[in-house]
């Protein structure tokens, strides 16, 4: 209906594709797509970002798609779970266990992160549930006297 009344488009794609490109000369500068949240530095491009994650029902295939192409993060917390994930599995590989001191100067945010799986445990997915018990997580740590 909107085509009947002589609704401009072009305007709304040429606005996306702005967007697109300062997301474009984001990755470029930071090697990544993750611009934070209400970032007081980029305002528009985090709103137009928050846009994209909550309605992607509402971009055409073509323009999910060259988000995807991009590395554009769709689930910011699962992208995270991940990025922890294998942070524990590299600290495995180097210290023959996944039990990470829980102030680890080294990164206290895994440390952070394992004490959380602990404390979730039953709130995890079990994809997830499973991916730790793999790696010999151990969910509880008592004090050895």
């Amino acid at each position: 209906r909107l085509d009947e009344i002589g609704f401009a488009w072009s305007g709304l794609e040429d606005s996306w594709d702005k967007m697109f490109d300062a997301l474009l000369s984001y990755k470029k500068a930071h090697g990544h797509t993750k611009v934070p949240a209400r970032s007081p530095k980029y305002p528009k491009l985090s709103q137009w970002i928050i846009t994209q994650r909550h309605r992607p029902e509402r971009l055409t295939l073509d323009r999910r798609k060259r988000l995807e192409e991009i590395g554009f993060v769709w689930d910011v917390f699962a992208a995270k779970w991940e990025e922890m994930f294998a942070a524990l599995v590299k600290y495995k590989k180097e210290h023959g266990h996944c039990n990470v001191p829980r102030h680890w100067a080294e990164n206290p945010q895994l440390a952070q992160w394992v004490t959380t799986q602990r404390t979730k445990r039953d709130k995890l997915n079990k994809d997830r549930t499973r991916r730790l018990a793999e790696i010999g997580f151990e969910w509880s740590i008592r004090s050895k006297k």
